[in-house]
């Protein structure tokens, strides 16, 4: 919702309900608005330095001018926000991060079953073609255990830690370490009380927990049908506009941006699972990263 011609409320990241929309921004970071209803970049413009409210998701830019230039045009519902190269979007240096690396895990899994084409695959003509995606009740480990058999099943080989990877929320891999709490063996310590733990896996799966990732969400990935690749050559200094120090952020330093972009194919989308709608004990917003004041 767009509160000023400065400031806006963001919703949902990945488009994933409950899904903190600030993980990924920043104070200074030069984002862009892409207007749906037109099919073209708004504005853009840089996050104030007390620019991210994360009790209401509120973000302030620092130029009304800059940020909705469209032809009087302004942000609305639906609009996306991208990075952004520069806060002038004509000058010939300006890109935004929209299509660039259109493809991550989220379009290979797609757990919220948005699509029915991927890749230009569709899966309901070739139902192999879709990844095994069940709602999630307990979300401990038998349920786990018990989505990796139907995974298996699906697939047509089976589940193993040499061959995939569970990545969730810390939230989620918290709550499933609660589920394990009374399998633990706690033998030969001693006098010696410990507690804690260091990582989390079951039946030798490691499950990887990502604050980056969406927070309702474990997905199963199969890492033989999982492929990168680098589009437009290895990471390196952008410096389209003539040098990579030519962005001055104040007096005394200066800006450089590394890109890499990488796209995710995977050969085969069904070998992929994903567990949908965890709910835990623990107040999931506990788990962002903390914020840069």
């Amino acid at each position: 919702s767009r509160t000023s011609s400065t400031v806006i409320v963001v919703k949902d990241g990945y488009g994933n309900t409950g899904t903190n929309p600030l993980i990924n921004l920043s104070e200074g970071s030069i984002i862009c608005w892409y207007d749906v209803s037109e099919a073209a970049i708004g504005g853009a413009a840089r996050i104030t330095s007390t620019g991210l409210n994360y009790s209401t998701n509120a973000v302030t830019v620092d130029s009304a001018t800059t940020w909705e230039t469209d032809g009087g045009n302004t942000i609305a519902a639906d609009d996306l926000i991208y990075f952004a190269t520069t806060n002038d979007i004509d000058t010939d240096y300006f890109a935004a991060e929209r299509n660039l690396a259109p493809n991550g895990i989220g379009t290979i899994v797609d757990p919220n079953a948005d699509n029915t084409t991927v890749f230009n695959i569709s899966q309901t003509t070739y139902g192999r073609w879709k990844p095994y995606r069940v709602a999630s009740t307990t979300f401990d480990h038998m349920e786990l255990t018990e989505h990796w058999l139907a995974l298996g099943a699906k697939r047509g080989f089976a589940v193993t830690p040499e061959t995939d990877v569970v990545c969730a929320y810390p939230s989620a891999v918290a709550q499933l370490a609660r589920s394990l709490m009374g399998f633990q063996q706690q033998a030969y310590t001693g006098g010696e009380l410990a507690g804690g733990y260091s990582k989390v896996t079951v039946s030798g799966i490691p499950i990887v927990e990502d604050h980056f990732f969406y927070h309702n969400i474990a997905m199963t990935l199969n890492r033989d049908s999982l492929y990168r690749v680098n589009l437009g050559g290895d990471a390196d200094f952008w410096g389209e506009d003539g040098s990579m120090w030519s962005r001055i952020a104040d007096f005394d330093g200066k800006d450089a941006f590394v890109v890499d972009y990488l796209n995710y194919f995977s050969n085969h989308r069904g070998a992929h699972g994903a567990l949908t709608g965890i709910t835990t004990d623990l107040a999931a917003g506990l788990m962002d990263p903390v914020p840069n004041y």
